[in-house]
Order: C-alpha cells, then structure tokens, then sequence
C-alpha cells in the first residue's frame, strides 16, 4: 500500500553535489559534534496522494551500535513522519505513535534510527522531499 516515490543513495566520496547538502551535515554535526560517521545519505520524493494514511512503519537500523537518524525536509509540504514508541528489531505490526512532525522546509528533525517511524504522503502538494541522514557519533 506505499505510494509512488523516488528514492536516491548518495555516495558522498564522488557527489556532485556534495556541497549543496553540506549545510544539512554540518548542522548535525554542530549538534552532535564533529565526530561523525554518515552511514547512508538518502532523498525520497513521495507523490501526491488520496489517502492520509501513514506508511508502512520501519527502522533504519535494527540492532547494533546506537546510531541516529535525520530528517531534513527540502520543501514545503504536507505529509507528516510518524515516530512511534517502539523500537526494533522487532515486528511492526503493533506499535503506537509516539508523535507527528508536519514537514516545513528547512526543518531537520534527530531521533534513534532503532525507533519505528513511518512517512506519510502530501494530499495538498505535488511532491514530499526528505533528506535522510543516518550517522552515528564516535567517541574516540
């Protein structure tokens, strides 16, 4: 039941256009400290929708290592990300929402990259942008 999108992995060692998401990782690191290690830079573009329904709830990392995950929104939009109280691994099939964060452009939003959350597709606009960032902070 997930609507049409576009995803797209950037491989920061030979973007292009490294310098156009600079801003975005170094507020995280402002936040965080300079110590990090970007474990995926991810966009996605969901397209408009009929249904306020929210997306298939997933993690960005099951178990390990604790590491966060970033939201950044690229533009203003409808469509909001859903944090649930859970974490994984586990099955996502009962979780309850912890709280809802409606996308404005500029807006970057941290949280557990264990921890369930869920997108959900613009009915108002054309398209929903993120950019996702999930990284974790070295202590050596």
């Amino acid at each position: 039941g997930n609507p049409f999108q576009f995803t797209h992995t950037v491989n920061l060692e030979n973007c292009p256009y490294v310098d156009t998401i600079r801003p975005v990782l170094n507020a995280i690191a402002t936040q965080f400290g300079s110590n990090l290690q970007i474990i995926k830079v991810k966009f996605n573009l969901l397209t408009r929708s009929t249904s306020s329904d929210y997306h298939l709830p997933h993690t960005d990392i099951d178990e390990g290592e604790d590491c966060y995950s970033s939201i950044y929104y690229v533009n203003e939009s409808d469509g909001d990300t859903y944090l649930f109280n859970e974490f994984g691994p586990k099955e996502s099939n009962d979780i309850s929402i912890r709280s809802q964060v409606s996308p404005q452009k500029g807006k970057l939003v941290v949280f557990d990259a264990r921890r369930f959350h869920a997108s959900s597709s613009p009915i108002d606009n054309d398209v929903r942008i993120i950019m996702n960032v999930v990284f974790k902070v070295n202590n050596d």
